[in-house]
């Protein structure tokens, strides 16, 4: 991977973070599609650090507002939110683990899943 593919793949980070999409998705079809084929997913990685910090800069004042529990039934309520709005993911991921990991085709899954949401929605 070259600086000019890594330019082009954090920018496609950067547009699909916060749309209602899969950024990580679209970073496995950016790399597909500019054929760099890098083993491992380090770059991911360090691409997902670098939204992170981003998030964190931008919301900080409403972190250390929700963390501080200057407001103290809403804060609670969020927490909770966040806990049951992520635990799906945690236990989808933890429970097909290995069937995602010894997939070796797995632009063929992002592609059958994509296409089966466009068929959900029409």
């Amino acid at each position: 991977m070259n600086i000019v593919d890594a330019t082009i793949l954090g920018i496609l980070q950067g547009l699909t973070e916060f749309l209602p999409v899969s950024s990580s998705g679209h970073l496995v079809l950016g790399q597909d599609l500019l054929g760099i084929n890098q083993p491992g997913n380090s770059f991911e990685i360090i691409v997902h650090i670098g939204t992170l910090f981003s998030v964190l800069t931008f919301f900080w004042t409403d972190i250390v507002s929700l963390l501080s529990f200057s407001n103290h039934k809403y804060s609670i309520k969020y927490i909770l939110y966040i806990i049951v709005g992520t635990l799906p993911a945690g236990v989808i991921g933890l429970v097909f683990k290995d069937s995602i990991s010894l997939s070796e085709n797995i632009i063929k899954c992002i592609e059958l899943a994509s296409c089966r949401l466009c068929v959900d929605l029409y």
